[in-house]
């Protein structure tokens, strides 16, 4: 009993998240910086690439960013969630193979594919958002349009919020 609680306690504590913003300029040439808080939690071998792809939302205009673990999980997840069919080729088209390997320059910095810049309308002012799992890329109007929940939507994030403590609580 101990030992799986053990191993339970020490993946969550080992589970990559990030967290912060950070506001950019992209130069004439495409590239924007990578914040430095972040290169630990990517956990980045030297050589590897980034993973860049479009946002998974149908309302929003924006791109994700991982590292080859974290889109290794997200890839697991699709495969584990959609049995063979037509859904799954339509999320594959959509999502996956619009995904590109990004680098990181000697400056730190990464150029974004010029189709994933245009889906996300990435062309001047960038933040980057830290989203736990991945880093979100945004086109800073379009963040602005989106960024404040509505209180319907607070009224439902403190409810689930609470109901998750309390299920907690009560083991």
């Amino acid at each position: 009993m101990w030992s799986i609680c053990y191993i339970k306690w020490f993946i969550v504590e080992k589970k990559t998240t990030f967290h912060g913003r950070n506001y950019y300029k992209i130069d004439i040439k495409g590239r924007l910086p990578f914040p430095a808080q972040w290169f630990e939690p990517l956990n980045l071998r030297f050589g590897e690439s980034l993973i860049v792809a479009r946002g998974l939302s149908h309302d929003s205009r924006y791109l994700e960013l991982y590292s080859p673990s974290g889109w290794a999980e997200k890839m697991a997840d699709i495969e584990g969630a959609f049995p063979e069919g037509e859904l799954k080729s339509k999320i594959v088209r959509w999502y996956v193979s619009t995904a590109e390997s990004v680098d990181l320059d000697t400056q730190n910095r990464i150029r974004l594919p010029k189709h994933l810049a245009d889906y996300g309308k990435v062309d001047k002012d960038v933040v980057l958002l830290g989203c736990v799992d991945r880093i979100e890329i945004w086109a800073k109007e379009l963040l602005d349009e989106v960024d404040t929940p509505s209180k319907d939507d607070f009224d439902q994030i403190f409810a689930l919020l609470n109901g998750y403590k309390e299920k907690k609580n009560d083991f």
